[in-house]
């Protein structure tokens, strides 16, 4: 069998051009449906949504978090894609045992296109796996970034919680002209109401997912935060890696100069 190697430099035997897949995590089923592959699709989680349309036929294996491997192993599929930080690494171990096990790990853009590049690969479809990344590429074109706007992206409530500077999400508002406060950072830090006061963001996002933040939240941070713009945010545009950004350019690109105008003229009111 074909091997290939994983985000994580593991060594995996992977049949040629499998045919029954399982996908753990919603942002790879839905970049293998937009890669054409939906009908190898033999199992996914109970939080792909996305295509909404096809995903309810398929057989649900569990939770991200929580799969169920017994469903998983009736399901016998030839490859299973998960993700180093979404999925639960010991339920990992067990399977990769009885099944080929891609895992990856994305924490940049370039991270992003190869994960699709290697999609390409295993299912030798190298030529529909190109013109995506030549779409998503072309829809950065389309994108006038911010100038540098001190910006926190939350991700988590009780502890809150943000983003650091080896995270796709950073990525993402880095390519989007935010500059991230807590760039020095790891993964997913914590930060205090006090910390934020005293990083005085020009703007504070609050995403949807994977904490869903709301009307009430954004209050009472304002509350603390007088002088911040605060945004609220589908977290599906900025966390969500693979095809997602073909879906949402648009979103993205108003959301964007909706800031700027906000931004704007909270300096010429002061």
């Amino acid at each position: 069998m074909p091997i290939y190697f994983d985000h994580l430099q593991r060594r995996v035997e992977i049949p040629s051009s499998p045919q029954r897949v399982a996908s753990f995590v919603p942002s790879q089923t839905e970049l293998l449906f937009d890669l054409g592959l939906g009908n190898r699709l033999v199992g996914i989680t109970r939080f792909c949504v996305h295509p909404k349309d096809k995903v309810e036929s398929i057989p649900k294996i569990g939770g991200t978090k929580k799969l169920n491997l017994g469903r998983i192993r009736e399901l016998k599929p030839h490859l299973i894609i998960a993700n180093k930080e979404e999925n639960n690494r010991e339920e990992l171990e067990v399977l990769e045992k009885e099944f080929p096990v891609w895992v990856s790990h994305i924490s940049t853009w370039e991270d992003n296109l190869h994960f699709i590049q290697e999609m390409g690969r295993i299912f030798s479809i190298e030529d529909r796996a190109s013109q995506m990344i030549e779409s998503l590429e072309e829809g950065w074109k389309k994108i006038t970034p911010l100038d540098n706007l001190k910006t926190i992206y939350l991700i988590w409530k009780k502890p809150f919680m943000s983003v650091g500077g080896d995270t796709y999400i950073h990525a993402l508002l880095e390519k989007c002209g935010f500059q991230n406060l807590l760039a020095e950072e790891k993964r997913y830090p914590e930060v205090s109401l006090e910390k934020l006061q005293s990083l005085s963001p020009q703007v504070l996002i609050l995403p949807s997912e994977p904490y869903p933040f709301g009307e009430k939240e954004s209050k009472e941070l304002q509350e603390v935060l007088p002088q911040t713009s605060i945004f609220r945010v589908d977290g599906q545009l900025f966390c969500w890696y693979g095809s997602r950004l073909l879906h949402s350019f648009v979103d993205l690109r108003n959301l964007i100069e909706k800031i700027r105008k906000t931004v704007f003229q909270v300096k010429n009111l002061d």
